[in-house]
């Protein structure tokens, strides 16, 4: 049978709290769960005794989310300087006025150093990374366009800048064996395939190198090749 429930955690010495819900199958007010935060299950697991549970409310689980987020909503809890909340039941969070001792930081740092991942986890969290790729709404938002200011600051820090020999040098070294692009090998055998024959450009040859090609050709070959001699 599930009871699901909103739980509350109040940090004793400071009074801030922690508001949550939960309603996994199965579960029930005294199933042992802490809670989902990030922030605030380490801070509770590293000193348990500083920290006091209290069950708000029980009922279904559609109640009881409905209920958790009217709850948040009312307290503004991802504005209120006494909330752990990052987020009022809405899906949209904040750090805003979350200021962390650095006690509690150094006890999260403590309890997350070496931690081994299984290898079940690595493969959820690739799978997990490749879908996120994929996603086009996900990628639009890493992908925001920068205002024309932004552009102009960028151009203007990057104007003038000549890399040493030395720094190109180490450029060159990492990224020597590296295949770059988003292309495994049989991905590019895959394409060589499927565009063998169908090429329109002709091949021409640079006069400075030797090097033969059909597109591209004049931007790192001929008047550009570096074995011009000028």
């Amino acid at each position: 049978m599930t009871i699901a429930y909103i739980y509350k955690w109040v940090h004793l010495p400071t009074s801030k709290w922690y508001i949550g819900v939960r309603t996994k199958n199965g579960c029930h007010p005294d199933d042992g769960y802490v809670c989902s935060s990030k922030i605030v299950k380490p801070l509770i697991e590293s000193s348990p005794t500083e920290w006091q549970r209290e069950i708000l409310y029980t009922g279904t689980p559609d109640e009881m989310l409905k209920l958790e987020s009217c709850i948040l909503t009312n307290l503004d809890a991802k504005n209120n300087l006494n909330s752990y909340n990052l987020q009022n039941g809405d899906g949209n969070f904040t750090t805003t006025g979350i200021t962390m001792p650095e006690a509690w930081v150094e006890k999260i740092r403590k309890g997350n150093s070496g931690k081994i991942r299984s290898e079940q986890a690595r493969e959820n969290y690739r799978r997990a990374n490749q879908k996120k790729a994929q996603d086009l709404d996900y990628l639009k938002k890493l992908r925001k366009p920068k205002l024309d200011d932004h552009k102009s600051k960028i151009s203007a820090s990057l104007k003038g800048v000549n890399k040493t020999d030395e720094h190109k040098r180490a450029m060159s070294a990492a990224k020597k064996g590296k295949k770059t692009g988003p292309c495994s090998d049989a991905r590019r055998e895959a394409i060589k395939k499927a565009l063998k024959g169908k090429h329109t450009l002709p091949v021409v040859t640079c006069p400075h190198c030797g090097f033969n090609g059909r597109s591209n050709m004049k931007r790192w070959h001929f008047d550009n090749c570096k074995e011009r001699k000028k």
